[in-house]
């Protein structure tokens, strides 16, 4: 298994690039880093390894999310401040939310036909919520709570980054204090950060101090939240002060990019099927998970999750290029 991780790390030598850049959170960019990151994300899940060194691995999870959550929250509003709030807002539950939604339902049959096959029963609200489809399901809620911000008010971005913030909140508040799983609210802040960082301009004397602000802060906030994980009296606080700590490493990783970028072209291509990656890789997972043969042996399990994963990824992707293309 260690040797997955090996090729993984190799891939970031290739076409590095060192230096102040002022693309490094542009379009063409960012979809390298959802490569890296959808990536980073199925490492995360599979984790099956004895060296010490990769365990970091294992807390990786909801700083990722984290990140898939900021990034959209910046585009959004990246794309808003170059045509027009209206002009991007037209059609926009059409444009976003139902076609996500439907490839969701799409992995999710996938998903029905697979445990069948491979253990002879399903558990319908499993099939629905696991396989790490929270975070379709938490991204689809964002989407509509930014719609409903947009009708509330207008061309007003501060208004509607102010009212999808306090809906954050009211969401993390709430779930952690009826005990629902700490996942669906421990990276959700990061969203309204996203678009709050698209409205920063950031220029080389900017982005120094607010890595190192944001670096203290996340180690502050890291520290804190372990202080306070064993107390369930304070979840509500302790989940607050996990998601600003998530929002600040979302912000120091991203904000590192302005001097250092890895355009490696298997990033390239991940990060234009990362929701494909992010989707079909836990129902992969639980395939050879119960396949013993592959199974017991950590390496081909793994490259096995990863390869089923890249593969039907890229022939989504291909699905979704060609009916764009007849629509067009």
């Amino acid at each position: 298994m260690e040797l997955l991780y090996a090729v993984f790390f190799l891939l970031f030598l290739y076409k590095i690039e060192f230096g102040v850049s002022d693309e490094f959170m542009s379009k063409d960019y960012t979809t390298y880093l959802r490569g890296i990151f959808a990536l980073t994300i199925m490492l995360c899940h599979i984790r099956i390894t004895d060296f010490a060194p990769l365990n970091v691995f294992n807390y990786l999870g909801y700083p990722i999310v984290g990140i898939f959550f900021f990034l959209s929250g910046y585009g959004m509003l990246t794309r808003i401040k170059q045509i027009g709030i209206d002009n991007y807002m037209n059609g926009f539950i059409l444009k976003r939310c139902v076609p996500l939604f439907v490839e969701y339902i799409f992995v999710w049959i996938f998903n029905f036909v697979c445990m069948f096959l491979v253990s002879g029963n399903f558990d319908f609200l499993k099939g629905i919520i696991t396989h790490y489809s929270w975070f379709i399901i938490m991204i689809e809620v964002l989407y509509i709570v930014f719609y409903i911000g947009y009708k509330l008010f207008k061309d007003n971005l501060k208004g509607l980054i102010i009212f999808v913030t306090i809906f954050e909140l009211a969401l993390i508040i709430a779930l952690s204090a009826f005990g629902v799983g700490k996942y669906w609210y421990l990276s959700l802040l990061c969203f309204s950060g996203g678009m709050i960082y698209s409205v920063i301009n950031l220029n080389k004397e900017k982005t120094l101090p607010l890595i190192f602000v944001f670096g203290a802060l996340a180690v502050v906030a890291t520290d804190a939240k372990y202080v306070l994980s064993d107390k369930p009296k304070i979840i509500v606080l302790w989940a607050l002060i996990y998601n600003v700590s998530v929002l600040s490493l979302a912000i120091v990783v991203l904000s590192v990019g302005k001097y250092i970028r890895f355009k490696n072209p298997v990033f390239e291509l991940c990060g234009k099927m990362s929701l494909e990656i992010y989707l079909l890789h836990g129902v992969f997972q639980y395939v050879f998970k119960e396949i013993k043969p592959i199974y017991n042996n950590s390496l081909l399990y793994g490259a096995m999750i990863i390869l089923c994963t890249l593969l039907m990824s890229y022939g989504l992707m291909k699905l979704k290029t060609i009916k764009l293309k007849k629509q067009v």
